[in-house]
């Protein structure tokens, strides 16, 4: 988000520049979900993510590998988070938990 400001900032100050003449720059912004570990405990994993989202599978985002337990992650809680974006709540279930096991 500060790059998408600090870019918002730059384009800004470029037109103020520019004085009476007139100046048009296109901008593309896009914004890409992300989520950052709140908090781990053997019981549960909180996510702190942009607003409105809820990854199913914690485990497939790039930004959170090696930083959650090998375990299955069901959620149990998805609530809007008082600093802004959405607060996501795991239960972990540790690997064969569900009692089933599966040979190859």
């Amino acid at each position: 988000m500060k790059r998408v400001l600090s870019l918002v900032s730059l384009v800004l100050s470029s037109v103020a520049l520019a004085g009476s003449g007139q100046m048009s720059t296109p901008v593309r912004l896009t914004v890409q979900p992300v989520c950052e570990v709140q908090s781990v405990t053997p019981e549960r994993v909180t996510l702190h993510c942009t607003r409105n989202y809820v990854p199913s599978v914690p485990h497939d985002l790039p930004q959170l590998l090696g930083k959650l337990p090998l375990a299955e992650l069901r959620l149990t809680n998805s609530a809007p988070a008082p600093s802004g974006g959405t607060l996501n709540t795991y239960a972990v279930q540790p690997l064969g938990a569900a009692g089933e096991l599966v040979f190859y």
